[in-house]
């Protein structure tokens, strides 16, 4: 799982998101993602329109129960963020780095 935090979530940090995850593969890539704003934005659209090696792929509307990631952002709310005291978005952001670096460890571990 890849999870980059912003302060905000607009087509720009979509986009540079994308990016991010791009370099980290020399396959190409699939996207699957919603209908989302920043996903279909018409800045995201042409930020993206040139990058080679990534098919996107887009989920009929309405169909959350499509999306495999819903289960993950409600995990990583229960486990990350909830009955917590944070005095800073910052620290938020670190939990959120930590819980996704032991999830990733463990799937490691399941996977083998």
């Amino acid at each position: 799982m890849f999870i980059k935090c912003y302060h905000k979530k607009r087509s720009k940090q979509y986009i540079d998101f994308v990016k991010e995850i791009k370099k980290e593969f020399k396959e190409k890539l699939y996207v699957i993602q919603d209908n989302g704003p920043i996903h279909v934005s018409k800045e995201t659209k042409e930020g993206l329109k040139n990058l080679e090696g990534i098919e996107f792929i887009f989920q009929p509307y309405n169909s959350p129960e499509l999306n495999k990631m819903e289960p993950e952002w409600s995990t990583m709310q229960r486990e990350a963020i909830d009955n917590r005291d944070y005095n800073s978005a910052d620290q938020i952001i670190d939990s959120i780095y930590n819980w996704q670096e032991y999830r990733n460890g463990k799937r490691k571990e399941i996977m083998g």
